[in-house]
C-alpha cells in the first residue's frame, strides 16, 4: 500500500462522511460518520478506487440500515441484488450483508458455505464494530475499538459481493443457509467451553476407574485425551450414545439431553445412523474393551475448515466392566497439533517407537535419523 493509495483511500472515506452529514437526520449523522470510518477501514484501497462514490456511499447505507434495530443473539441477514432506483446504488453481483454478535469462525464458516454451494465470492469485509442498543435492541450508540463500557456489544458487519443469482427461490435459499450457518456457529462457540468440561470430565471418571485394559494402554489413551484438551482440538459437538440390544442387534442409541455444539438439539430418539450401517462383525467391536476409537467422520464440519470432522470416540464401561455405551466427541485437531513432532503426542509417540523398534535401527546411525525425520514430517 502507497502512501498515495492511503490518501486517496482516506479522501474517499472523508467525502462519504460528507455525504451522510448532508443526507441523513442531523440525529444520527454523528453515529453514522462513526460507523463509515470503521466500515471501510481495513478495505485494501485498490477496491474502494475501482468504484463509483455513489456505490461506496449506497453500500455503507444498506448495512447501516439492516443494523438499525437488532435483538440480541439474534443475526440479521440481508440477501439482494442492488439497483440503484431501489437501494441507491448498484453491483453486477449479488450482495450478502449479515450483522450478528462478532464471534469465532464467522468469515470461515460463511466463505466455506458459500464456497460448498459453488458460489464464487469477489469481494467480502468484515469489520468488527463495538455498538450500544437500547433494551428495545435500537442501535443507539457506535464506539471507537478502545471504548469499554456497560452494554458496550462487538458487532461482526459481514457484506460479501457473490456471482449473480437471479432467481427468487435462490435467493431465499441463500438466506436459509446463511442462518443455518450462523446457528451452527453460535452454537459450537457457546458450547466450546461446556464440551471441553465435558471432556475433562470423561478423563476424570476414566481415570478413577478400575477399566478392563491393559494399565499401560489406559495411561496412554488417557494421556492422549488431556493432550486434546490442551488447545489441540476445536470442539465441534458432542453426543453421548448408550450401547443396548435392539431387535437381537446392537445399536448406539442417543442419551437423554447430552448433545452440545452442532447436536445440542438432536432428536432424543436418534440412533447413531453410521454405528448402524456399520457390517456386523464390525460392530460387534464396540463389545471389546478397548477405550478409544480415533478416526475421521462421514461428516464435513459446517464451521471453520471445509474438511471432514475428526472423530474422537471414547467408550463408557459399567462396574462390571463391560462396554455400555459411548462418549463421541467430533471436532478439528489444530493446525498446532500437525505441527507437532510424533513424540510429543499420545499414542503416536508409541506408534513411532515400535516402528523404530521393529526396524532395529541405531538411534545414532544415518539410517536411523533418515527414518526418525520421516516419522516426523
Amino acid at each position: 500500500m502507497t502512501l498515495k493509495h492511503t490518501k486517496e483511500k482516506d479522501a474517499i472515506i472523508s467525502r462519504i462522511v460528507d455525504m451522510l452529514g448532508k443526507r441523513l437526520p442531523e440525529g444520527e449523522v454523528r453515529r453514522a460518520t462513526r460507523f463509515a470510518e470503521q466500515y471501510y477501514a481495513r478495505v485494501a484501497p485498490d477496491d474502494l478506487l475501482n468504484l463509483s462514490i455513489d456505490d461506496l456511499y449506497g453500500a455503507l447505507l444498506s448495512h447501516w440500515h439492516l443494523a438499525a434495530r437488532r435483538k440480541s443473539d439474534k443475526p440479521l441477514v440481508h440477501v439482494y441484488n442492488p439497483v440503484f432506483e431501489e437501494q441507491g446504488w448498484q453491483s453486477t453481483h449479488t450482495v450478502i450483508e449479515v450483522v450478528t454478535d462478532d464471534m469465532p469462525f464467522l468469515v470461515d464458516s460463511l466463505s466455506m458455505g458459500l464456497i460448498h454451494q459453488g458460489i464464487s465470492i469477489h469481494f467480502a469485509l468484515h469489520p468488527v464494530i463495538p455498538v450500544r442498543r437500547d433494551a428495545s435492541g435500537n442501535l443507539v450508540d457506535v464506539l471507537s475499538a478502545s471504548d469499554e463500557g456497560k452494554r458496550v456489544i462487538n458487532e461482526a458487519f459481514l457484506r460479501f459481493e457473490i456471482d449473480r443469482q437471479n432467481d427468487p427461490q435462490t435467493l431465499a435459499t441463500l438466506h436459509k443457509n446463511i442462518l443455518h450457518v450462523l446457528m451452527d456457529v453460535r452454537l459450537v462457540v457457546d458450547d466450546w467451553q461446556p464440551m471441553q468440561r465435558r471432556m475433562k470430565e470423561v478423563i476424570e471418571l476414566l481415570s478413577a476407574q478400575n477399566l478392563p485394559l491393559d494399565q499401560e494402554e489406559k495411561e496412554e489413551s488417557i494421556a492422549f485425551l488431556r493432550w486434546v484438551v490442551q488447545n489441540h482440538f476445536t470442539f465441534i459437538g458432542f453426543r453421548a450414545y448408550d450401547l443396548i440390544e435392539e431387535a437381537g442387534q446392537d445399536v448406539l442409541r442417543l442419551s437423554a439431553d447430552s448433545g452440545l455444539g452442532i447436536f445440542r438439539n438432536t432428536h432424543v430418539d436418534h440412533v447413531s445412523q453410521s454405528f448402524t450401517q456399520l457390517p456386523a462383525v464390525v460392530r460387534s467391536e464396540a463389545r471389546v474393551p478397548s477405550l478409544l476409537v480415533i478416526t475421521k467422520s462421514t461428516a464435513q464440519s459446517p464451521v471453520h475448515r471445509p474438511v471432514h470432522m475428526d472423530y474422537l470416540g471414547i467408550k463408557r464401561f459399567n462396574d462390571a466392566g463391560e462396554v455400555s455405551g459411548e462418549w463421541r466427541f467430533l471436532g478439528l485437531y489444530s493446525s498446532t497439533a500437525y505441527s507437532l513432532p510424533p513424540n510429543d503426542i499420545p499414542i503416536l509417540r508409541r506408534k513411532a517407537a515400535w516402528v523404530l523398534a521393529q526396524l532395529k535401527l541405531a538411534s545414532d546411525s544415518h539410517a536411523g535419523k533418515a527414518m526418525q525425520h520421516i516419522l516426523a514430517t
